[in-house]
């Protein structure tokens, strides 16, 4: 259905989106929050940890799926831009975005309703752009957030065990 909408001037806004979703976007954000806000060492390692965590776990699941994407299963579906591996499930664009909305968040809770918007949009680009199904996306974000569970956990068992041997 999303792809029948596809127009030129959406399709521009759309590569665009995902390719904000490719991950350099995520290393310029966090590099400005260090430099321009107060970050706590907390907020690093639960955010290096995050992507960390969101990335190992989809490369891990990426192989395993082998869920062809759109345009390979279906001959009327055109990819609009190349994707950066074979298979679709889960969308790792969607994860991260996903990830980032939480963590950039933290130290600038203003930013939370554009970086809901991003998310949904980076995964939304996805679909329309043929490289993924919306289970893909959805995958995505649940995928998100287990990595977020994690790394809070991961965070709270070094801080607690490792922070007091430094000071």
């Amino acid at each position: 259905m999303v792809i029948s909408k596809r127009r030129s001037g959406l399709t521009r806004f759309f590569v665009l989106m995902s390719r904000l979703g490719d991950g350099w976007f995520y290393i310029l954000i966090a590099f400005l929050q260090i430099l321009i806000l107060k970050v706590q060492l907390s907020w690093l390692i639960f955010g290096g940890l995050a992507f960390a965590i969101e990335l190992a776990l989809y490369k891990l699941i990426k192989p395993l799926s082998k869920r062809r994407r759109p345009f390979h299963r279906y001959p009327g579906i055109k990819n609009l831009i190349v994707p950066p591996d074979l298979y679709s499930f889960p969308s790792g664009h969607t994860a991260a975005a996903t990830v980032a909305v939480f963590v950039f968040s933290m130290n600038a809770p203003a930013l939370l309703p554009g970086l809901i918007l991003f998310a949904i949009l980076v995964g939304l680009s996805r679909v329309y752009l043929g490289v993924h199904y919306l289970t893909d996306v959805i995958v995505g974000a649940l995928l998100a957030l287990l990595s977020l569970f994690l790394a809070s956990k991961l965070t709270e068992f070094i801080i607690q065990k490792f922070l007091p041997l430094i000071n």
